[in-house]
């Protein structure tokens, strides 16, 4: 029983690192991630341009971490339950930390009045989060 609890507790940690990763994503990309826990998918708000982006780098990031887990592997680290959790939540810690500083970069660089059309966007999904009807919270 304790195996199991443990094992399940492992997982849900992962699925949350994942999808805490979802929500940096979505935000570096001036959108918003709505997690459906009961039913089990994630809803994205935002301009068609800035979701088809978040949605390339989460889909194009799930290999990239497989490929990375399988060559860290093969240098004679274990390949147990543990070892694969603790891998993946560091690698997802890790994308969101370079996606932060991506982000605190473009910031520095340019002001808003620079990139309008972004601030616009950004204003417009901060708008329709706040109005969202029957939608969790997050």
């Amino acid at each position: 029983m304790i195996a199991a609890d443990a094992a399940q507790y492992a997982e849900a940690t992962v699925h949350e690192r994942w999808r805490e990763q979802l929500r940096q994503i979505a935000g570096v990309n001036r959108s918003r991630a709505v997690i459906h826990e009961a039913i089990g998918f994630v809803s994205l708000m935002g301009d068609e341009m800035d979701l088809e982006i978040t949605e390339l780098l989460v889909t194009s990031l799930l290999p990239q971490a497989t490929r990375a887990l399988v060559a860290a592997g093969r240098s004679g680290q274990s390949r147990s339950r543990s070892y694969r959790h603790s891998f993946l939540v560091a690698y997802a810690g890790r994308i969101g930390e370079r996606l932060a500083e991506a982000a605190e970069s473009v910031v520095a660089a340019h002001d808003d009045r620079l990139l309008p059309v972004l601030v616009d966007r950004r204003k417009a999904v901060a708008e329709l989060f706040l109005n969202r009807k029957g939608l969790p919270q997050v």
